[in-house]
């Protein structure tokens, strides 16, 4: 595709590996930047991760994504192993004390240390997911529960919006209730019990967004993942080596992390070959999106 448009707009005829080697010399001028944006997500109060499949020369591998909103930066890596070393090697072992890992629900996160807010989106899929493929939701095996605790995700998924403040926190107080009477009753039915089983088990991990102010969901790091996945990995089934996997995620990363602070990869390019650091992290100006 690069060498179509070179092609035809600017009548420039450029080989496959000349593409090669721009893309690998823009890898080598990021590098430092991309190191940048990993120290960065370190001072963040809230990080978003996630990961889905990758496939580096046919081989099972993972795009891992780290975004922080707060300090505007996405970091992406693409490494083989889906355990709790990826993001401890991304973020420390020992994080700050204040900042919160918005995660789903996946084994990978359980041995991470520090504070965690699960995705309270993924239970109200799951809610609503238990209720479908019936001829009638009510034949569903405990229906009545599967409802409630729809509506609870709803609910606590539109107060963690609120600001902070005396509402709020009464707010946050009435969902812990609710839950917790949720919890105490027998469910039946696989899903209703898979629901009991997490919501008691990570109990701790469902409500720092009430005392830390972060979101109660981890769409921010799904959406970082979707252009990757509906662009890349479906047109070119992923990467052909290692190196190139990592060039990759390097490159994703500092395009990303400049969307998020409204710069363009241009400016970006224009910074970088003055030997700048071409990212100001901290709040800054807003999401242009």
């Amino acid at each position: 595709m690069l060498r179509d448009l070179l092609s035809s707009d600017y009548g420039l005829k450029v080989s496959v590996g000349e593409i090669d080697k721009m893309l690998a010399r823009s890898a080598r001028l990021f590098a430092p930047a991309y190191e940048a944006i990993r120290q960065a997500l370190k001072e963040g109060t809230q990080v978003n991760a996630d990961w889905t499949g990758w496939r580096v020369d046919g081989v099972n591998h993972n795009l891992w994504d780290f975004i922080s909103p707060d300090v505007k930066a996405a970091f992406f890596r693409v490494d083989k192993s889906a355990g709790h070393e990826v993001p401890e090697g991304v973020l420390g072992k020992r994080r700050p004390k204040g900042q919160v890992l918005n995660c789903d629900g996946g084994v990978a996160f359980n041995a991470v240390h520090g504070k965690k807010q699960r995705c309270w989106v993924h239970l109200l899929r799951k809610a609503k997911q238990g209720q479908e493929g019936w001829e009638h939701p009510s034949d569903a095996p405990d229906w009545r529960g599967l409802r409630v605790m729809e509506k609870l995700s709803r609910r606590t998924l539109e107060v963690a919006k609120w600001p902070t403040g005396e509402e709020k926190t009464r707010e946050a107080k009435r969902l812990m209730a609710w839950a917790r009477r949720w919890l105490g009753v027998r469910r039946e039915g696989t899903v209703a019990l898979a629901l009991q089983k997490y919501g008691s088990k990570h109990w701790d991990e469902l409500w720092w967004w009430a005392e830390m102010g972060v979101d109660a969901h981890n769409n921010i790091a799904e959406q970082g993942l979707r252009p990757h996945i509906a662009v890349k990995r479906k047109l070119s089934w992923g990467s052909r080596t290692k190196k190139g996997a990592d060039r990759t995620a390097l490159l994703a990363s500092v395009i990303q992390t400049g969307q998020l602070q409204g710069i363009a990869y241009r400016e970006l390019g224009a910074r970088v070959l003055k030997g700048e650091i071409p990212f100001q992290f901290g709040p800054g100006p807003p999401d242009p999106k």
